[in-house]
């Protein structure tokens, strides 16, 4: 998978479209295999979708329902269709994916390559102005994150999430405040575990 990411952060746009394929293929022949390596692949895999290049956006376009078909999660699975479109058009779906997530009653674990797929409509939550999208961002993901069975499936992405939400923490809105306070406590719970057991 680093050869993967390394050729979609490749200027070349002929070594992108490569491995846009490779992955495509990956996903389609051995899910269980390449959903492992979703969470290191999807933000660069992300950036193909939004490539400035037409056949570079059109090849991700094609993979990205077999590529987000891999995660394990039933709850996700279900609604791939509208996550997949708030990806593709965060501007118009954003709230209404959100929205879907804080309706869902999840009765499944949460995994690192479930997260992968769903942590870019709360990333663009989280970023939005209007502070009631940013609330809904900030409750889904603290809901989440409570989903993860092992702490380990989280760490990847507290790097990523943790910096938003202490943005969050930081609003004058009181009720924002507090949920992002609430999730970014979820989202390490493992890290006092981890230091712990270090020591």
């Amino acid at each position: 998978s680093p050869a993967l990411v390394f050729a979609m952060e490749h200027k070349a746009w002929q070594s992108k479209i490569g491995a846009l394929g490779v992955c495509g293929d990956l996903a389609t022949r051995v899910p269980g295999y390449f959903m492992r390596t979703l969470p290191e692949i999807f933000p660069q895999f992300l950036e193909c979708v939004f490539d400035t290049h037409p056949k570079v956006s059109a090849v991700a376009e094609a993979v990205m329902a077999p590529i987000c078909r891999c995660v394990k999660n039933a709850e996700i699975l279900g609604m791939l269709p509208l996550v997949i479109s708030a990806i593709r058009s965060p501007n118009k779906e954003t709230e209404d994916c959100l929205d879907r997530l804080m309706e869902t009653t999840f009765v499944n674990s949460m995994d690192a390559p479930s997260l992968a797929v769903i942590l870019p409509v709360i990333m663009r939550g989280l970023r939005e102005r209007a502070m009631e999208i940013k609330k809904k961002a900030a409750i889904t993901c603290g809901n989440i994150c409570a989903l993860v069975d092992d702490v380990r499936d989280l760490t990847p992405f507290i790097p990523i999430l943790k910096p938003e939400l202490e943005k969050c923490e930081e609003h004058s809105h009181p009720d924002l405040r507090e949920c992002a306070t609430k999730a970014k406590t979820s989202l390490l719970k493992g890290l006092a575990g981890d230091a712990a057991a270090g020591e």
